[in-house]
């Protein structure tokens, strides 16, 4: 399995393949898929690396979602373009959407996050289900 330093190696040719040549790149996250924040003029984008072992189909199939929601208007950041398959990696590009820290949890921010997330399924069954994802065995 590669490092993060290897994948830094990658990225800049990675962001190339969108005409992007970065002011900065940040490792966000190395756990699972692993993230990059990357500024370039006044954007601010999120660069994921899929971790091997997630299929074609997975992937597809999140980055439709992704895209379906957001043009229902709900507050979620789809690929700006396609991905880039890379060294055997799977790179996708995400516009950076600010927030806030998560806070304690409380019972109305519980019951806040149920309706919505009742409000996604209602949104999202016409969908369909997820395709089976594969990960690939470990050696």
């Amino acid at each position: 399995m590669r490092n993060e330093t290897e994948f830094a190696g990658l990225i800049p040719d990675v962001l190339r393949s969108w005409n992007i040549a970065p002011d900065d790149v940040a490792l966000i996250s190395a756990s699972g898929n692993s993230h990059w924040r990357v500024r370039y003029r006044r954007d601010d984008f999120v660069l994921r690396v899929y971790r091997r072992g997630q299929s074609e189909p997975s992937i597809r199939y999140e980055l439709d979602i992704l895209k379906r929601l957001r043009s229902l208007g709900w507050p979620v950041a789809a690929a700006v373009e396609e991905t880039v398959l890379h060294a055997g990696f799977v790179f996708a590009l995400f516009p950076l959407l600010l927030g806030c820290p998560r806070q304690e949890e409380t019972s109305e921010h519980a019951l806040c996050r149920g309706r919505i997330l009742g409000e996604l399924h209602r949104t999202e069954r016409p969908h369909g289900c997820r395709p089976a994802t594969r990960v690939a065995a470990s050696r």
